[in-house]
């Protein structure tokens, strides 16, 4: 009885965590260069078992990895010299207040003091560090090279995950002039989140009906 409660349970948590990447993924729809938020889930081992001297439970589900889906999103033409999108794998390096940031999202803009910024005012990354074209009219290149009047100035850091780490895409394939958009599809992610609500739903209605079984049970025992 136990057992059945414990894999009803732990199935819940998981689809709450389901449910919570999905909305996050629904939020970001229209973000550009956001990739969708992918779950896996795992079976538990039985807990106990006869050197602990404790009976088994049966297997659970739990997360294991969160997971970012690679597909690149719709590329959208904007014509704006400072905006660029990355046509291959890759992702912008970008200085917060909190630590390096890496980003698809190539719409840039230069900010007050002259630095190239993304929307939200962090500095973009070249290959000497913060990018600084001043007053000078910027173009960006297929492979990343700044422009400053014509002059070349610095390249995008562009990166990716290896097999040791954070590693240079080289060379990097870039769109200027274009804007990537979300890789989520609204409809998709919709479709899932009913499933998963039904998947929550049958195994609260079986934790629910177990609980009351076990409830009868000690009864029944506690007459005798």
């Amino acid at each position: 009885m136990v057992r059945g409660l414990y894999a009803s349970a732990t199935a819940m948590v998981a689809e709450i965590t389901r449910q919570e990447v999905i909305a996050n993924n629904l939020a970001n729809a229209s973000s550009p260069g956001f990739q969708r938020q992918l779950v896996a889930f795992a079976t538990l081992p039985p807990a106990g078992g006869p050197d602990a001297g404790a009976v088994a439970l049966e297997p659970g589900t739990r997360v294991t990895t969160l997971a970012a889906d690679p597909t690149p999103g719709s590329l959208h033409e904007s014509g704006d010299p400072l905006e660029v999108a990355l046509d291959g794998p890759g992702f912008f390096v970008v200085q917060t207040a909190s630590g390096l940031v890496y980003t698809r999202d190539g719409g840039f803009r230069v900010g007050p003091t002259g630095r190239l910024e993304t929307r939200s005012g962090d500095a973009v990354l070249g290959q000497a560090g913060p990018i600084v074209p001043g007053k000078r009219a910027v173009t960006i290149g297929e492979d990343g090279t700044l422009f400053a009047d014509g002059q070349p100035l610095d390249r995008l850091q562009v990166v990716q995950e290896g097999p040791t780490g954070i590693e240079p895409v080289a060379p990097p394939r870039l769109r200027p002039g274009s804007r990537e958009g979300s890789n989520v599809n609204p409809v998709r992610e919709m479709a899932a989140m009913i499933a998963g609500f039904r998947v929550y739903e049958a195994n609260q209605r079986a934790l629910q009906m177990q609980d009351r079984t076990l409830e009868v049970a000690t009864s029944e025992v506690a007459r005798l």
